[in-house]
């Protein structure tokens, strides 16, 4: 069987929360699946919230500050020893003390968590000239990602990416062109 749910609230202009969950076991198979061993509980869940921050800020406010947060889980336990053909749930009864350590060491587990600040930017034009036509005209992003994942073949695998990005943008008037080729 697989089972699969989500649910969303929108906070009128302040922010948003999404939250999905899916669980297959190790029996199901789509339609278009072919023939696979490889046969695991599946369980993954995931949660994403955004906020306008500037929202919170006087009515006068002079930045637009959108924020946003996700995470997410995927736990893949197979029904199989890594490797074999002995059933996972056997063997961990054969094991004892050891059942809960045999059946870490065959899962797959992967955790993502992301942060990101999207076009932070001044939304009050500026009377200065020059205030108006550089910093008014910027926009920032930012966004930091953490992941961790394991499996049978892997003890731990770590990664973090950082990334950033200055926009600028100016609209010409429109009297203003450039005429390429003469007639």
């Amino acid at each position: 069987w697989a089972a699969s749910t989500s649910l969303g609230v929108k906070l009128a202009d302040i922010g948003s929360v999404s939250f999905n969950i899916e669980r297959k076991t190790a029996e199901f198979r789509q339609v278009t699946d072919g023939v696979s061993n490889f046969k695991s509980q599946t369980t993954s869940w995931s949660v994403a919230t955004s906020l306008a921050a500037d929202k919170f800020l006087s009515e006068d406010r002079v930045v637009q500050i959108p924020i946003s947060f996700a995470h997410s889980e995927v736990v893949d336990q197979p029904k199989y020893v890594s490797g074999s053909d002995v059933l996972l749930e056997k063997a961990g009864e054969l094991a004892g003390d050891q059942k809960d350590s045999l059946i870490d060491v065959n899962r797959s587990i992967t955790v993502n968590n992301t942060f990101a600040l999207s076009s932070l930017k001044k939304v009050t034009q500026s009377d200065n000239m020059l205030i108006a036509t550089t910093i008014d005209r910027l926009s920032l992003d930012y966004s930091y990602t953490k992941s961790f994942s394991r499996n049978p073949q892997t003890e731990w695998s770590k990664a973090w990416s950082w990334s950033s990005k200055v926009d600028y943008s100016y609209t010409f008037k429109p009297d203003f062109f450039v005429q390429p080729f003469f007639y």
